[in-house]
């Protein structure tokens, strides 16, 4: 055994012992309260502890070189890690992921926090248009969660420290993001059930939109009798994107949301339905028309053409007033 009035013997309960934080825990009961108070020995005087800390935190000096309290001391969330981001499973998503289709994307990353167990339980993200690089540009901000919520967190899941924290569904209010190819690059912070403020993330995290794509324009009947109504039926590549289908009489192309040379017809709201859809009268006699096919977003970004034709069949004869024959049809 320790020698000594003051000497323990037994496991004292450190901070971290494995991460080789050797500072006393504050829950540890051997070494905590149990010193000498040396502030008055003319040989050794101090006072104070290896950290500066003036000894002692409660009723009595501790042994050894850190002085700790009783009290729990909460430590605010350290900066979150691999940071993930998807179309609408960022949880099972990847870094830096490209080609995403969806208009409101997912967002998701690891709390890190020296309390080991400690809960996260709000979220502040913010979402920038990428420069040069990802350095954080407030005036390319696309979306910050405080916009709405304010400064002091988003209230989330409640999330472990060390665990994936649930996934953040994209939520400007201005508008969804749009299929144009362009890159954003984001970071997030995360609150603990002690109302303590983390850091923001330092990792580099970026995603990268796909171009917006016309799978397929297809006129419904086809052919249509004439002076009857032709639906025209287009799918694209995105999801929660607001789009218009333009069906344009010739290649000339489109500019905005005008086909250049006239349209067939043309969707009259932004639409976020699958399959975006207008109508078109088919008054001609002809027995088959070409079309051009755009689907284009709210930013004016228009997909690559899509091309077909339509045909139509002859109207339907019918005699007016009847067929009247008099004095009967006699057989023999």
């Amino acid at each position: 055994d320790a020698p000594g009035s003051n000497s323990q013997t037994g496991n004292v309960t450190f901070v971290n012992a494995s991460s080789s934080d050797f500072h006393l825990s504050s829950s540890d009961t051997l070494a905590r309260e149990n010193g000498v108070d040396l502030s008055g020995t003319s040989t050794i005087w101090f006072s104070d502890d290896i950290d500066g800390t003036t000894r002692p935190l409660d009723s009595s000096w501790d042994i050894g070189a850190d002085e700790a309290s009783g009290a729990a001391v909460n430590s605010a969330p350290s900066a979150p890690v691999t940071l993930y981001s998807n179309n609408t499973t960022a949880r099972q998503g990847g870094t830096n992921p490209t080609g995403i289709t969806d208009g409101t994307p997912v967002f998701s990353a690891i709390n890190v926090d020296a309390d080991s167990s400690d809960i996260a339980n709000k979220y502040q993200i913010q979402v920038w248009t990428k420069g040069a690089d990802c350095a954080y540009a407030s005036t390319s901000n696309v979306w910050d969660s405080a916009w709405a919520d304010g400064t002091s967190g988003t209230s989330m899941n409640n999330c472990t420290e060390g665990n994936r924290c649930s996934d953040i569904i994209y939520a400007a209010t201005s508008s969804n993001l749009v299929l144009d190819g362009a890159a954003y690059c984001w970071r997030i912070k995360f609150w603990d059930d002690d109302a303590a403020e983390g850091a923001w993330s330092t990792e580099t995290a970026q995603f990268t939109m796909a171009s917006l794509t016309a799978t397929t324009v297809t006129p419904r009947p086809n052919p249509q009798t004439i002076g009857l109504s032709t639906t025209f039926e287009g799918t694209y590549n995105g999801t929660d994107v607001l789009v218009k289908l333009h069906v344009c009489k010739d290649n000339a192309g489109i500019t905005g949301q005008v086909c250049d040379s006239g349209s067939y017809c043309d969707t009259s709201s932004f639409t976020d339905f699958k399959p975006v859809t207008c109508a078109y009268s088919t008054s001609t006699a002809s027995s088959s028309i070409d079309f051009y096919g755009y689907i284009c977003d709210s930013s004016d970004n228009c997909s690559s053409v899509s091309t077909g034709a339509f045909g139509f069949n002859a109207e339907s004869s019918r005699l007016k007033g009847g067929v009247r024959l008099k004095g009967g049809v006699r057989l023999k």
